[in-house]
């Protein structure tokens, strides 16, 4: 797939005035400080703008992913993407318990059915004491940064998740050994359509976007894993984590 990136006139004046993730005021892109662009993409570790406090076998208290780049099409099936935030070979690593701005940009006026993003398949995290009391051979401590690796080889999916190009991705690492593979997650208005498009999305790297982006719009991009420790095998484990668009 082509996808088309922003003119290096237009990168340039998106990165002096920090439109790129790096805004006024945020020093490290996990902030919340003044931020500009028509198209301002946050993330959070709830699935709903106020969180329960109930407890039950336990929750993490930091969720960190590492995101490479974003994409926004204005088609379902994620063809035809717009590169709206580069952070180049080293991925940028966002604490989703943080509330952080995963980027800012600006990009021509429209409605896009699909936004894609490049990030790493490991989530990293810390658990609550709750979690320690359920489980505390596997989450020992409170401490302690726990790895959930959400594509692994020799699962039923391993080799079929598809990159922005529609290219097959190979699965690396266990539950027990991670591995750190780049993926790409794609937030589109009708799986259907990315997934018997011509990219092939696979069903486990889809997710349902309520309704389209119109800009100017400022979507919630969430990794809700509260309540969702648990254990695979020997591992201190997230499970039962739903991602989406808020």
């Amino acid at each position: 797939m082509k996808v088309r990136r922003l003119q290096p006139a237009w990168m340039a004046a998106l990165a002096m005035t920090g439109l790129l993730g790096m805004s006024i005021g945020c020093t490290d892109g996990n902030g919340t400080g003044p931020i500009s662009g028509s198209l301002t993409v946050y993330g959070s570790n709830s699935s709903v703008a106020v969180s329960s406090t109930a407890v039950s076998q336990g929750s993490p208290t930091s969720v960190k992913i590492k995101v490479y780049a974003a994409y926004i099409s204005p088609n379902a099936d994620c063809t035809e993407a717009v590169e709206v935030a580069d952070y180049g070979a080293t991925p940028r690593e966002f604490d989703f318990a943080a509330t952080p701005t995963l980027f800012s940009a600006s990009p021509a006026d429209g409605t896009y059915r699909c936004l894609i993003l490049k990030m790493k398949d490991n989530v990293r995290f810390k658990v609550n004491a709750a979690a320690v009391t359920a489980f505390p051979t596997e989450c020992v401590d409170t401490t302690t940064e726990y790895i959930t690796d959400i594509y692994r080889h020799g699962e039923a999916d391993d080799g079929n998740w598809k990159d922005i190009d529609g290219a097959g991705v190979d699965a690396t690492g266990t539950a027990g050994a991670p591995g750190e593979d780049t993926v790409y997650i794609f937030a589109t208005t009708s799986v259907a359509a990315a997934t018997g498009g011509s990219l092939g999305v696979h069903t486990n790297q889809a997710l349902a976007l309520s309704g389209a982006l119109t800009l100017p719009g400022s979507p919630t991009f969430f990794f809700d894993a509260n309540d969702g420790v648990n254990v695979n095998g020997a591992n201190c484990w997230l499970e039962d984590v739903t991602m989406g668009f808020r």
